[in-house]
């Protein structure tokens, strides 16, 4: 059995876990060839934990929300190039817009 674990991209919106759960290496490698031990709890608590999603629209961001995170030691002139992009998905995400890193 490997130790190593694969953290794969996204996080689940309502739980702040991440939306899929950390695989070692053997059960990356059995979902790739069709083969799901029955026991895999972890898949279990992520398909019970993402119920309550079906009621977000993921197209509506007011509702699913949407953020950025930018380095702590990220050059400003980035932020200041996406600040048009900013502006618009805070208009569109209103209390659900985050930014996180720099100061906002």
């Amino acid at each position: 059995m490997s130790t190593n674990r694969l953290f794969l991209n996204g996080i689940d919106a309502e739980t702040g876990a991440y939306d899929i759960p950390p695989l070692d290496l053997d059960a990356l490698v059995a979902r790739i060839r069709g083969q799901r031990p029955p026991e895999d709890l972890r898949e279990l608590r992520y398909r019970a934990a993402s119920r309550g999603l079906a009621r977000v629209d993921p197209k509506r961001l007011d509702q699913s929300g949407w953020g950025i995170v930018f380095a702590q030691d990220s050059d400003p002139a980035i932020r200041e190039a996406l600040a048009p992009l900013l502006e618009l998905r805070r208009s569109q995400a209103g209390e659900r817009f985050r930014v996180s890193g720099l100061s906002t």
